[in-house]
């Protein structure tokens, strides 16, 4: 659905007030105004510190847009482990985003040549075009499969006649 040209983005997670004993952390990538799988990679992993280390680094895959797009942004959210099994738990700035459970850091991608102003980049301010066209695609196999016998090619190759029966009466339903 995305670019083929991707970067990536580097986000430095720092662990404060000191690196004694293990800690993981969970982390995770939500869509915000960028669209998961066409502005961004959609990704999720563990971070495990160490003893005595302090900073670690993630990498997210971001997908180029054209020239004239505006900026989109999605979130990178921190949580402590469910069933975590090290001596030491992480514990997050209440006063920042995501509170006493989690750290939440938004990333904004895509803007360039701030200063020139096209009816394209005006229109996917107002309307996001990626869920547009992300829509439309899902419109377009959902349609698909309604016009398919058992809902896709695959399944259509096993039909018997009297599922093509069933198919074409129930069709205009």
């Amino acid at each position: 659905r995305g670019s083929s040209k991707k970067h990536t983005c580097q986000v430095l997670v720092v662990r404060h007030s000191g690196c004694v004993g293990k800690v993981s952390i969970a982390w995770k990538t939500e869509a915000l105004t960028a669209v998961a799988d066409v502005d961004y990679a959609e990704a999720s992993g563990v971070l495990n510190f160490e003893e005595g280390e302090s900073e670690k680094l993630i990498a997210i895959t971001t997908l180029e847009k054209g020239a004239n797009r505006v900026a989109r942004e999605f979130l990178v959210i921190l949580e402590a482990l469910e069933d975590d099994v090290n001596e030491y738990q992480p514990q997050f700035n209440s006063f920042d985003d995501g509170g006493d459970d989690s750290a939440i850091m938004a990333v904004k991608i895509g803007e360039r040549n701030i200063g020139h102003k096209s009816f394209g980049k005006m229109f996917d301010k107002w309307f996001n075009t990626n869920h547009l066209l992300l829509g439309l695609e899902e419109w377009k196999d959902g349609f698909a499969s309604a016009l398919l016998c058992n809902g896709s090619w695959e399944d259509q190759k096993e039909a018997s006649i009297s599922d093509w029966i069933f198919h074409f009466v129930s069709l205009p339903w």
